[in-house]
């Protein structure tokens, strides 16, 4: 009579505050068995959100920029239009002894610092929207952070992955869990089988799927059902 050995292992390294189970004792999946130290991992959760928090406030900004920016072209895009205008016409009249020098050279002065109003405005939009996209790759980076910190948060409580039985239990509290060293064996109840030998003549008569009675020389006429799955 045979069954699997399940070795259960944790996710994470970390010290046992808690055991929640005795040797020999019966479990179903998902039952606790242990208890890791979850304060360094909330820690870390805690530090992932104030990243993401932070993030969020920059990529806000940066958009708070780029509209402040575009509404700024559009004022300087304006403001440009009328000013080649006025430089135009200006122009004229002064090319044609109609208004003084100084209006003209007045004109030219608001046509150049319309035309470097603006530019400074395409530069502020440029330099904005490079800032949301470097913000929201750390947005998205700190996010995934996240979800790593509260994933490992999560494994601080080991779990029973199989319904079975504890056996040869060693673990107590105080110890260091390691990931991927096992720590608890589990006996698994659903993995039952037997591996019986018989004489070839009698192994014609079996076939895979058959039903078959079986009892056990610890519990002589205890009748158990079971089904045959293989033939070697």
């Amino acid at each position: 009579v045979r069954s699997d050995l399940v070795a259960v292992a944790p996710e994470i390294t970390g010290r046992i505050i808690a055991v929640h189970v005795v040797d020999n004792q019966d479990v179903k999946v998902g039952d606790k068995l242990v208890t890791i130290d979850p304060t360094p991992f909330q820690l870390e959760v805690n530090q992932r959100k104030a990243q993401i928090d932070e993030n969020t406030a920059l990529v806000k900004v940066a958009q708070e920029e780029l509209a402040s920016s575009t509404a700024a072209l559009e004022a300087a895009t304006s403001a440009h239009t009328y000013a080649v205008q006025e430089q135009a016409r200006y122009a004229v009249l002064a090319a044609e002894n109609n208004a003084p020098r100084a209006q003209l050279d007045r004109a030219n002065d608001a046509l150049r610092r319309s035309a470097a109003e603006m530019t400074i405005s395409q530069v502020g939009i440029t330099k904005a929207r490079t800032s949301i996209n470097a913000h929201q790759a750390a947005l998205e980076l700190a996010k995934a952070e996240m979800a790593m910190a509260q994933w490992r948060l999560a494994r601080t409580i080991v779990v029973a992955p199989v319904n079975g039985s504890i056996t040869n239990l060693t673990t107590r509290p105080g110890d260091t869990a390691t990931i991927n060293i096992p720590m608890i064996g589990i006996v698994d109840s659903d993995a039952w089988r037997i591996m019986a030998n018989y004489k070839q003549y009698y192994v014609r008569q079996l076939a895979i799927g058959s039903t078959v009675w079986v009892w056990l020389d610890s519990a002589p006429w205890q009748l158990h059902r079971g089904k045959v799955t293989g033939i070697a």
